[in-house]
């Protein structure tokens, strides 16, 4: 990665399509436990995909709708035509399901020069932390604050 770069408007772009990895672990208790997993791992393997999706839809309108906003405070600007290219993509889902479900994604996030030269990479976890949570629009802001704290950390953005 490029060291000394700094950026002050990006192109951003997410790739919703589904992680290339994803995992659903089921877990039952009690007499004949072991008998109705399978059978669980099915209807928990639906949830899943429901959750992806939702993380896809949270995603795809987070970037678009909230991002630029988000990045304004650090003093980076969105700009469809920045030759500086910011892509996220959820490379890896992990579903855990105990009778209700939570999952969590790592996204990662690849700072690409004009040329497609990469200058910076950052991967994080995000998702529900209990049951109750929702995938949601605060979620989305955690990950983007997460993410354009780490730039200016690392002195691509800012000061």
């Amino acid at each position: 990665m490029a060291d000394g770069v700094k950026v002050s408007a990006v192109r951003v772009l997410f790739d919703p399509r589904p992680p290339p990895t994803a995992r659903v672990t089921t877990t039952a208790t009690g007499p004949g436990a072991a008998a109705i997993v399978g059978s669980l791992n099915e209807l928990d393997k639906r949830t899943a995909l429901q959750a992806s999706q939702q993380f896809q839809q949270v995603f795809t309108a987070g970037f678009r709708d909230r991002f630029p906003a988000l990045a304004a405070k650090y003093g980076l600007t969105v700009a469809p035509d920045a030759d500086v290219q910011l892509g996220f993509r959820i490379v890896e889902q992990s579903t855990s399901c105990a009778g209700k479900c939570v999952t969590k994604v790592t996204m990662g996030a690849l700072l690409l020069d004009a040329s497609r030269k990469p200058l910076w990479r950052f991967d994080t976890r995000v998702g529900q932390a209990t049951v109750f949570a929702s995938i949601s629009n605060e979620m989305f802001d955690a990950l983007a604050e997460e993410v354009l704290q780490a730039m200016k950390k690392d002195g691509i953005i800012g000061q």
